[in-house]
Order: C-alpha cells, then structure tokens, then sequence
C-alpha cells in the first residue's frame, strides 16, 4: 500500500471513531439498561475488539499500557456517571477527575 492509501484509510478510521464517540453519550442514555450492565457490555465488547486486533493475550505490561487501562477506567467511570441523575453527577464528577489524573 502507497502512503495516500493508508492516509485515506486512517481518516475513514479517525471518521468511524469520531462518530462512534459522539454519539455513545446519546446511545447510553437512550437504553434502559444498569449502569452496571452497561459497563459490563462496554468492556467485553472492547476487550473481544482489542482481541481480536491482538491477536493475543498481552504477556508483560509497560507504562503504556498501564496509561491506557487508566484512561479506560476514567471512561468506565464517566458512563457510570451519565446514567445518574444531574445532582449525583456533580457530587461524582470531582472524585473521578482526581483518580484519572493521578493514574
């Protein structure tokens, strides 16, 4: 492949993302499901993705991805909050800024 092939490939990707991203906030609140078993359908879908795209199970960690299962528990945490109602939302919201910051 020439390198405008895998450009053009990475922006349809970045695009797919991008949509995928904007709309999750209005497909959770849409379903009328637990926020536990939101978070649950979350993670197996993600993690049979990242499977499939491994290939493999990983074998050792590095800072890297210690970073990235950090960030995934700040967005666990956000969708939890999207199903609460606006004022349990706010007490939470701050408690979950600090964790994601400190991983």
């Amino acid at each position: 492949m020439d390198s405008v092939a895998q450009r053009r490939k990475a922006v349809l990707y970045l695009i797919f993302a991008a949509v995928l991203w904007s709309t999750g906030g209005v497909m959770i609140k849409a379903i009328n499901w637990s926020p536990i078993s939101i978070l649950a359908g979350r993670s197996i879908f993600s993690s049979i993705l990242f499977l499939i795209y491994l290939r493999r199970l990983p074998s050792h960690f590095t800072p890297w991805k210690i970073t990235a299962s950090g960030a995934y528990f700040a967005s666990m945490s956000l969708t939890l909050t999207l199903q609460l109602p606006s004022n349990q939302t706010s007490r939470m919201v701050p408690y979950l800024l600090r964790s994601s910051v400190s991983c």
